[in-house]
């Protein structure tokens, strides 16, 4: 994997696409030319008369986002920029805010993998990842989850609602130790009985 980060780097730069000397690391986020882009992501451009994405590395994005290709976060689930050559918001370093700090547009949904910092009632305090703190409305999982969540125990949360920046509102919480993906293992069921 490290390998083919380090490919597509040598690519990207004989291409003339290596970031200018003023890129900026800010945790997971790299700030650079007006864009916030959290480098644990995939990035990938897309070619419209194949139909077909490439990766990229993420120091690439910036130079096609200036020329207007379509960059897909395949990570996010988000276009960085769209068919039309418009950059999301979310990934401009403007006025403070980062890709990681922006409010997702309700609807939207988002799944989000941190650590549970604390849990009262239906609200969990989350740190997620890339090191934003997010205020969680948990009232719509089940209460067998809820009373399940501990502190310190990495998770995923998945939400399609927002109440603010850093305030999502959660359907779903995957705790790692059942997620597979994060070295979780999935608890066996109970056969059911036969019949005598």
């Amino acid at each position: 994997m490290r390998s083919v980060v380090v490919a597509l780097t040598l690519v990207a730069a004989l291409a003339g696409l290596t970031p200018p000397a003023v890129a900026q690391t800010s945790g997971d986020v790299l700030v650079v030319e007006g864009l916030a882009l959290p480098q644990s992501h995939r990035y990938e451009i897309y070619n419209a008369a194949s139909g077909t994405y490439s990766p990229i590395d993420v120091h690439a994005v910036p130079s096609y986002a200036k020329k207007k290709t379509r960059v897909y976060d395949r990570t996010a689930g988000a276009w960085v920029v769209d068919a039309s050559g418009k950059l999301d918001p979310r990934y401009a370093a403007a006025a403070g805010k980062t890709a990681t700090s922006a409010t997702p547009p309700s609807g939207e949904w988002q799944r989000i993998h941190g650590k549970i910092e604390s849990i009262q009632g239906s609200t969990l305090s989350f740190r997620t990842d890339d090191g934003r703190v997010l205020t969680v409305d948990v009232s719509r999982v089940a209460s067998s989850v809820r009373s399940a969540l501990t502190p310190g125990e990495g998770a995923t949360i998945m939400a399609h609602e927002w109440t603010g920046p850093t305030t999502p509102r959660a359907m779903y919480v995957q705790q790692d130790s059942s997620d597979p993906s994060h070295g979780g293992k999935i608890a066996p069921s109970a056969s059911p009985r036969s019949a005598p």
